[in-house]
């Protein structure tokens, strides 16, 4: 006769067996998160999870669509859109982007009808007619991977390109996901090769962010850009408005904590 074994069980979700609920060697199952847990002994009782890996990743990137409406014979397309969106995609061979113009795609290079090089700026070989629509498909890297940490939090990352003193998100979350999070921030200035460096700290209640900046460190002669935070659509967006109109690439590490 078939005989089941059942191994000491909860279906709480992250619930943990103590070491006092268990024997040396004792498995135990959370039939809730699917994991499973040995009590060992390494000079003191602790209990751990079999096959259990701490951390996960996964890869992420983002898509935008910039529109602008042309000028008689203009060629170059950059900084803000008429939705006050900066120009930003991953450059390669070839560029992470689809231009369209007037609902049209456009072919990509050298003696085609744009060359897009530099991450910030579109240039169509020949003029735009005034109003023209002009669309740009973007995909854009946010961190490479984002790695969660248990499931108390996460640490992320992104990249983003300016070339304005509009403000721009550098980085977002789901307000219902994450309760606070801590931001290293790396600016390279582009057009003085000047660098920064700054923390941040932020914490919201669903409604509004607060946030507070410390450890700032600068090889200019002033900050290259100042940062606020605030919540739109439900999304907890890091903010920074740059100093001028130079070009720079701001880089975002966030470790994030769970609501």
């Amino acid at each position: 006769m078939a005989q089941t074994i059942k191994l000491k069980r909860s279906s709480t979700e992250g619930a943990i067996p103590s070491t006092s609920s268990l024997a040396l060697g004792e498995v135990a199952i959370n039939t809730y998160d699917g994991k499973m847990y040995i009590k060992k002994n390494d000079g003191s009782d602790s209990v751990v999870e079999i096959g259990g890996d701490s951390s996960s990743s996964s890869d992420v990137s983002t898509h935008t669509t910039y529109e602008y409406v042309a000028t008689s014979n203009q060629t170059t397309f950059s900084g803000s859109d008429v939705y006050s969106a900066t120009l930003a995609y991953d450059t390669g061979t070839p560029a992470k982007i689809q231009v369209f113009l007037n609902g049209i795609l456009l072919d990509e290079g050298s003696g085609a009808d744009y060359i897009a090089t530099n991450g910030t700026s579109v240039v169509l070989t020949a003029g735009a007619s005034t109003n023209d629509l002009v669309q740009i498909s973007a995909y854009k890297s946010a961190a490479g991977t984002v790695y969660t940490i248990d499931t108390q939090g996460v640490l992320s990352g992104s990249t983003v390109t300016t070339a304005s003193t509009a403000a721009a998100t550098v980085n977002s979350f789901a307000a219902s996901e994450f309760r606070s999070a801590r931001y290293t921030v790396q600016i390279t200035n582009l057009t003085d090769s000047t660098y920064q460096i700054t923390e941040i700290i932020l914490i919201h209640n669903g409604t509004t962010p607060e946030i507070t900046e410390y450890g700032t460190v600068f090889t200019g002669a002033a900050v290259e850009a100042t940062f606020d935070a605030d919540i739109s659509s439900g999304s907890v967006r890091l903010r920074v408005t740059p100093a001028s109109s130079d070009t720079r690439v701001i880089k975002v590490v966030r470790h994030s904590i769970t609501v």
